[in-house]
């Protein structure tokens, strides 16, 4: 091979490599598409009892007064969309997430964690209860925290919410009825 054509190659390549990573970088950068939440200012003890309205591209909902912003991810086209989590601000250690997804192909039974919750019936137990959405299935823990997990499918995605406490089961109860009760998908 002469001298040109190993120069050449090794050029080619090396734009093939530069290539490659620029697109995938440009596919795992962060959207421009973000979650609107106002969130009132953590010195005003007044307003921090107040709830935290979420507008996102899939749906809108409100975090029950007491529960504030911990992280939030969004990645529209993946199989997780949007990825919310929320605590308490007092000493009740209530926890709250919620997941909007792509609702696979044999519904909610593609989701892990929702067959994880059918199989173990010795640590969950399926549940109804009032302002249940039509369609959704709900979960309750038998042991430890006291957790509540709702599978709410809508059109081609689904909401994992899931609300839990460690000390007080009426916190993860309130929580969640809060966020159902004012969920409106888009």
């Amino acid at each position: 091979m002469t001298r040109k054509l190993k120069i050449l190659v090794i050029g080619a390549f090396a734009l093939l490599i530069m290539c490659g990573l620029g697109v995938y970088f440009w596919m795992n950068q962060p959207v421009g598409a973000k979650i609107k939440i106002r969130q009132p200012a953590d010195n005003i003890k007044a307003e921090v009892d107040q709830a935290i309205p979420i507008d996102t591209a899939y749906f809108s909902t409100t975090l029950p007064p007491g529960f504030k912003i911990k992280s939030q991810v969004e990645k529209p086209g993946g199989p997780q969309m949007i990825q919310i989590f929320s605590s308490s601000t007092n000493n009740a250690d209530g926890q709250l997430a919620i997941t909007v997804g792509a609702l696979p192909s044999d519904g909610l039974s593609g989701i892990s964690d929702f067959s994880y919750r059918q199989r173990n019936t010795d640590l969950y137990i399926n549940m109804q209860f009032a302002g249940l959405p039509a369609g959704a299935s709900s979960f309750s823990s038998k042991k430890g925290d006291n957790e509540i997990t709702v599978f709410w499918p809508h059109a081609a995605m689904y909401a994992m919410i899931s609300a839990s406490s460690s000390g007080h089961k009426t916190i993860a109860n309130s929580a969640m009825e809060a966020v159902i009760g004012q969920w409106n998908w888009k």
